[in-house]
């Protein structure tokens, strides 16, 4: 019989510590009572730990078994099916554990839908590659003025600048050298264009990270005219300040990973709030606004993305079928249309869905713009110009060979474009 994949993978992200203990918790004892045979205890423990920590491709796929070994076959199904929403790999059609199923006409099925998933499509178009050693980009801007595209570094907290075609590299700001540490997301200020708005945190990949760095984010500007620092925002407690975006009014949101929550800034008063936050997220990402800005849509790396209206104040799962819009990193609107760099799926991919009137998401809507391509390797983040959306299609993260966090190799490193209107 093949054995359960009973290694708990850790996630590059943090998580709630209780939380992560209970599902944890449940999880061992998931692993304890198949090994004595307990299947009925087995299911128990299986349902809670992923109750707790959802989506998470090991706990569903224990689950699932739990289901067909106690002879639940449709939902041994349902839950393989969610599952390859976000991981489409067949790592169980030759385990033992799943006999119970394999001759339901869905179990073929399943198979099927996992050739769907991993198909590969191109939309996206090259803008400019680059092989930098040492080199982790994460954040993308673009400083319309001067026609230059900004790209941040996690590694070394240095913003560099490069023409539309990927040349004339010019190093812009080193954080570092003020005191701060990766960089990340970014935006231009569109009532001074000369504004550059970065969020920065203490990654662990941050070159001369330590202990005492944990928790440490800001969001600052620069003004890449003066060469000079203009703003900075700092929170007492553990806060990693991802991704950031500017409103109509000149507010800057950004989102917080560690201890998940939104936080929008008012530069004129110098106050920065905290605005919204909920039970239901674990790692927060990407963020953007409806066209009237009365809606944002953010995503949570573990659950997906939520819709929450500023006028009510109510946050709600964009639909019932969560899993789809799993590892969403960045999230951007063009038009009516929300596109969703997602990482953290397997095969990754760029995915869209439209939204109506009421900022809802259109039924039958969603589809894949980019999918299972060599050089579509960990999406990360971006900016929309007019219709189209500039982004960075690879970054590093991959090639990190562990806890010395040492890179093995340097990939080559893409910017693509998506023009919503040409495909």
């Amino acid at each position: 019989m093949k054995k359960l994949i009973f290694v708990f993978l850790l996630f590059v992200i943090q998580t709630p510590v209780i939380a992560q203990a209970t599902f944890q918790e449940w999880y061992r004892l998931s692993v304890q009572a198949y090994e004595a045979k307990d299947y009925i205890q087995f299911l128990k423990a299986a349902k809670e730990a992923d109750e707790l920590r959802p989506n998470h491709r090991v706990l569903a796929y224990n689950l699932a078994a739990a289901y067909a070994l106690n002879n639940e076959e449709q939902k041994a199904i349902e839950t393989l099916s969610k599952r390859i929403a976000y991981y489409a790999v067949d790592d169980f059609s030759k385990d033992d554990d799943f006999e119970s199923i394999k001759s339901h006409s869905s179990f073929q099925q399943l198979l099927e839908q996992i050739n769907e998933h991993s198909r590969s499509y191109r939309s996206s178009k090259d803008v400019f590659s680059i092989t930098k050693e040492g080199f982790h980009p994460e954040g993308l801007a673009i400083d319309q003025q001067n026609q230059r595209i900004f790209l941040s570094d996690i590694r070394t907290g240095r913003i560099y600048s490069y023409d539309m075609n990927g040349k004339n590299e010019a190093l812009e700001l080193n954080l570092k050298a003020y005191g701060y540490w990766s960089a990340m997301g970014m935006n231009f200020d569109k009532n001074n264009p000369s504004l550059l708005w970065i969020a920065t945190s203490a990654m662990n990949v941050f070159e001369g990270y330590n202990s005492e760095l944990q928790g440490k984010s800001a969001i600052v500007s620069y003004d890449i005219s003066k060469k000079k620092m203009v703003h900075e925002f700092t929170l007492a407690g553990n806060h990693t300040f991802g991704d950031i975006i500017l409103d109509s009014k000149g507010f800057i949101w950004t989102t917080d990973s560690s201890t998940p929550a939104i936080y929008k800034i008012d530069p004129s008063m110098q106050k920065m709030t905290k605005e919204y936050e909920f039970d239901g997220w674990w790692s927060l990402n990407g963020l953007t606004f409806s066209e009237n800005e009365r809606k944002i849509y953010v995503a949570d790396y573990i659950t997906g993305i939520f819709i929450i209206d500023t006028d009510e104040g109510s946050i709600v799962p964009l639909s019932q079928n969560m899993e789809s819009t799993r590892g969403t990193d960045g999230l951007y609107r063009v038009g009516s249309t929300i596109i969703m760099l997602q990482n953290g799926t397997e095969p990754m991919r760029v995915s869209t869905f439209d939204i109506d009137d009421d900022g809802n998401m259109k039924r039958g809507s969603w589809r894949v713009r980019d999918n299972n391509l060599k050089d579509l390797n960990e999406p990360t983040l971006g900016t929309v110009i007019d219709r189209s959306l500039y982004y960075i299609a690879s970054s590093p993260w991959r090639f990190y060979n562990g806890v010395e966090q040492n890179l093995e190799e340097w990939p080559t490193l893409n910017v693509w474009k998506l023009d919503i209107d040409k495909d």
